[in-house]
């Protein structure tokens, strides 16, 4: 007799139930199951039959649909060639990530060609906190980039120490779904609300005020540090939250 009690006649008696050859096929697919159930316990003894995690899970499915059975279990598979796997079962997902990239660039432009340059808003932080003067402001970007070259970091790691469960593909689509819809949100915000921005550059009388002012500006300008009008709500917030999420998750 198994752990989970199975005897060794089980298969005996189905056989001798009236013939009934759709039950006896039901109890040996049964027994066949409750058998894996007992060998995974016997490796692990602590937890026994557990679920596999959402991941583990998913590339499977995911290797079924390339003809590969038990992804995660084939000895054969290199992690290169599993990550080749997700990555043709995600590339729609991240392509769309790429493009809305741009879509977001075109967005902000918009926003600084509306903005309008006036005296920055009251705002309780800005008068508690002192303010970077244009000198120190280099130290706020210096911790971004910081933060985001860490969690980069932490994104490649599989390639150089594979760990199961944990793949890049798998946690840079999540990373990707979030921030396009994080920046559609901020999409929406900003052009239906027109802030004055506070940064120096932003403010009345600025020699480095600089909007666009033309259709090849607001399709061709890329620049991520200078813009004006966008910051409700804003893009590092984005990228520094999902950095945490994805060292928490």
């Amino acid at each position: 007799m198994s752990i989970w009690g199975l005897d060794q006649n089980d298969g005996k008696a189905g056989r001798e139930i009236g013939g009934n050859s759709s039950r006896s096929v039901q109890m040996n697919m049964f027994s066949k199951e409750l058998l894996i159930v007992s060998s995974h316990a016997h490796r692990n003894p602590i937890k026994p039959a557990i679920k596999t995690t959402q991941s583990c899970s998913r590339i499977d499915i995911l290797g079924k649909n390339f003809g590969v059975e038990n992804l995660t279990e084939k000895p054969s598979l290199t992690h290169w060639q599993k990550e080749g796997i997700l990555f043709r079962m995600n590339y729609k997902l991240l392509l769309l990530t790429l493009i809305w990239q741009y879509v977001h660039s075109v967005a902000t432009n918009v926003a600084y060609y509306l903005h309008v340059q006036r005296p920055p808003l009251t705002d309780l932080g800005f008068d508690l906190l002192p303010a970077l003067s244009k000198n120190f402001q280099i130290i706020s970007e210096i911790m971004f980039f910081i933060c985001v070259f860490l969690t980069i970091g932490f994104l490649v790691s599989p390639f150089f120490y594979p760990r199961r469960n944990l793949y890049f593909v798998l946690m840079f689509t999540r990373f990707a779904g979030t921030l396009v819809l994080a920046q559609t949100l901020r999409i929406v915000c900003f052009l239906v609300t027109t802030l004055p921005g506070p940064n120096y550059h932003c403010r009345p009388d600025s020699p480095d005020y600089a909007p666009p002012k033309t259709l090849m500006d607001i399709f061709g300008r890329q620049d991520a540090f200078f813009g004006c009008g966008d910051l409700v709500f804003s893009s590092h917030t984005i990228f520094v939250v999902l950095c945490a999420l994805v060292w928490h998750k």
